[in-house]
């Protein structure tokens, strides 16, 4: 369907340009856009169904979350039908239909049911829209939970309702000893106890899913034999199970692509728990005193609502930060115990996030709910100890949990860069991580960049030479009379122009060089910033709107703003909304809700803060580098070890800061405002070869 919509799109346009009807320019743009809109999906679904997943744990577990509405859409379409079927939300025609069908038969039936409108297309989209929101931030979710969420979906009427029953249900399961868990499920989904599926793997195991829901009867998450066996001692009849062979055939459906086949191997082995969690939260509350906890409300409303987009789900109803902000601010005005549900998830998830310091924005779209803060953060646990020794304890209440991971977050970051994925479509950010050691042969300084160095500013720069000496090199050539904006512009055309890392834009800003004891204090005009442009770019042909003084312009502008309105970090007196500081990050459709990234061709881009020195102080968020692509293209999107090459900028530009600061020295003025010809002093200096 997509690809139709797509295709029609871009005929109805050429003839429309071949008419006069459109000009030229805005429809060459929007043809270019759809083709690389349809390219992109096409591509992307080949690659991960071809890729393997278990080569580099780290990658392959970022490549799997951020193609997830790509890969396996024919097994989500089965997913979301049988979850229909589990909900009682088919017709009698439509169910006989899909229980009749084969594995094979399965995809192409389901299209033919929905074109027939014999699936309700407002179910339907509700539901996928809903697995979709089930398996953010880390791509995949248990079928068992989304089997029970299926039951309340039918039980409740609405998906809020739903996802509230659903929370209770998991802690409760949870609860109960293995043996009777199968006993509590049936009391709460009206199924048959005596009959069950038993499932180790809940994340890949389709087959066991759709086999539950034809057979009518209770899917439970068993973790091994003992638990199986004690649910033969309680007398319950396992249909099905993947822990021992035997049973009915199966029904021949592959398994859901994902890294982890269950939850617990998604959390490196860790068992979480979900038992009494919102009783316990309820409990942090209640006897939180109400003086701590108007405080903590408070600075957590501000704090949210000063975010970049924050958008959280409950029952198909988005939540901005204004809407999350007065979640909040209602906290305030009663006693927990009169919270509503969704009011205890969000309080309870700010307070989580404040405590450990995961990147709230990794939740941006999902349904939230406790039982996601919990398996979050224990995957995060499980992917830090990797790197770190340091014991956390399984089967933590959540609030403990949640004290435990910030230390060991701290402790990651000595060794491991934090890094995140940026979807500018939807908002949705990913981390992974990147090693700092292995990130530091990149800094050495590479033979091209010392030879366009020597020529154009003299002095003798080795190639392979490190952080140190790049930085003695910088500090010779102020000496004998070369500026820090000489140098940094020569910086950023280097590095617009060099084949290592092919990028169209590379942008650098840093402070001009006032108001460094008090970075606050910055207007937008005292940040320099310099565009450097590809030799070779035309932006006609990327069907960019604007030329390079304008590009250099639009984004000088918003890296300006970008900067002061991070510096209010360090303010207790606040001249605006704070941002809050970036880690390094790639994104992908930069431009998809930003006029200016649109109109100045920002599509897919990396960035690299930097942390510049002044007097003994260092200060985060008001110098960085960004790099830019602007088409479309999905090869041309950034790729993790990318982002490790462009940590090099954020070295080699600090040292040139770095060392203006310490003379005292500013940077030109001119680059602080709008140009009126951008191109005079990298012409000045000449391209690199």
């Amino acid at each position: 369907m997509v690809r139709a919509q797509v295709l029609l799109t871009i005929d109805e346009l050429t003839v429309r340009r071949a008419e006069n009807k459109m000009p030229s320019d805005l429809a060459a743009c929007v043809v270019q856009r759809a083709k690389a809109f349809f390219a992109t999906h096409q591509e992307s679904t080949v690659e991960v169904l071809d890729s393997p997943v278990s080569a580099a744990p780290e990658q392959s577990s970022l490549q799997a979350r951020t193609r997830m509405v790509h890969r396996g859409l024919a097994a989500d379409d089965v997913v979301v039908a049988f979850g229909m079927m589990a909900a009682g939300a088919l017709d009698d025609g439509a169910e006989t239909r899909l229980r009749a069908a084969t594995a094979p038969e399965l995809p192409a039936l389901i299209g033919t049911l929905l074109d027939e409108g014999a699936i309700d297309p407002a179910k339907w989209a509700d539901l996928h829209r809903a697995w979709y929101r089930w398996r953010i931030p880390l791509g995949v979710s248990s079928l068992v939970w989304w089997h029970l969420h299926c039951r309340a979906y039918g039980k409740a009427g609405n998906l809020a309702a739903a996802s509230d029953l659903v929370e209770s249900w998991i802690q409760a399961i949870d609860a109960a000893p293995p043996g009777k868990r199968a006993q509590v499920s049936a009391a709460f989904t009206g199924l048959a106890a005596e009959r069950v599926v038993a499932l180790r793997d809940d994340i890949t195991g389709l087959d066991a899913f759709v086999s539950a829901v034809r057979y009518g009867v209770t899917l439970l998450a068993v973790p091994d034999a003992q638990a199986l066996d004690a649910l033969r001692r309680e007398r319950v009849s396992i249909l099905m199970t993947d822990i021992e062979a035997g049973g009915p055939v199966p029904l021949g459906l592959p398994a859901v692509q994902s890294r982890a086949a269950s939850l617990r191997a998604l959390c490196y082995g860790r068992a979480p728990r979900f038992a009494q969690q919102s009783t316990l939260l309820n409990e942090l509350w209640s006897t939180m005193p109400v003086e701590e906890r108007t405080f903590v409300l408070v600075h957590l409303e501000q704090k949210i609502a000063s975010l970049e987009i924050v958008r959280l789900s409950h029952g198909g109803r988005v939540l901005d930060n204004g809407e999350i902000a007065g979640v909040l601010a209602a906290c305030r005005a009663q006693e927990p115990s009169r919270w509503s549900p969704l009011e205890m998830r969000i309080a309870s998830f700010a307070w989580a996030w404040q405590e450990a310091g995961f990147s709230v924005h990794e939740l941006n779209q999902t349904e939230l709910s406790v039982q996601l803060l919990v398996l979050l953060m224990e995957h995060r646990v499980g992917q830090y100890q990797r790197h770190v020794t340091m014991d956390v304890p399984q089967q933590l209440p959540l609030p403990e949990l949640a004290r435990r991971y910030g230390p060991l977050r701290v402790a990651l970051e000595r060794s491991q860069q934090r890094c995140l994925y940026f979807d500018g479509g939807n908002w949705e950010r990913r981390e992974f991580l990147l090693d700092k050691a292995a990130s530091m042969r990149h800094y050495a300084i590479p033979a091209p960049l010392a030879e366009c160095f020597e020529r154009n500013f003299g002095g003798s720069l080795q190639p392979g030479s490190s952080p140190a000496q790049w930085r003695q090199y910088v500090a010779a050539r102020i000496e004998a009379g070369k500026t820090p904006t000489e140098l940094m512009i020569g910086l950023a055309e280097w590095a617009a122009n060099t084949d290592d890392l092919p990028v169209d834009y590379a942008v650098f800003d840093v402070p001009v060089g006032v108001k460094l004891d008090r970075p606050w204090d910055l207007e937008i005009e005292e940040i320099f910033c310099y565009t450097g442009l590809r030799a070779d770019f035309e932006a006609r042909e990327k069907a960019v709107p604007l030329g390079a003084v304008g590009i250099a312009n639009a984004l000088g502008q918003r890296m300006r703003y970008n900067a002061v309105k991070k510096a209010q970090n360090y303010a207790l007196v606040k001249h605006m909304t704070p941002q809050s500081f970036l880690l390094p990050d790639i994104s992908v459709a930069e431009d998809a809700h930003h006029g200016g990234h649109y109109a100045s061709g920002i599509r897919h881009a990396c960035r690299v803060p930097i942390s510049v020195g002044y007097r003994g102080s260092a200060w985060r968020g008001i110098a960085d580098v960004r790099l830019s692509r602007a088409d479309y293209a999905y090869d041309r999107r950034f790729r993790e070890e990318e982002l490790e090459v462009a940590l090099r900028y954020g070295i080699w530009a600090k040292a040139i800061a770095d060392e203006a600061y310490a003379r005292d020295m500013l940077f030109d003025s001119k680059y602080c405002v709008n140009l009126d010809d951008g191109r005079d002093v990298a012409g000045s200096l000449g391209r690199p070869a």
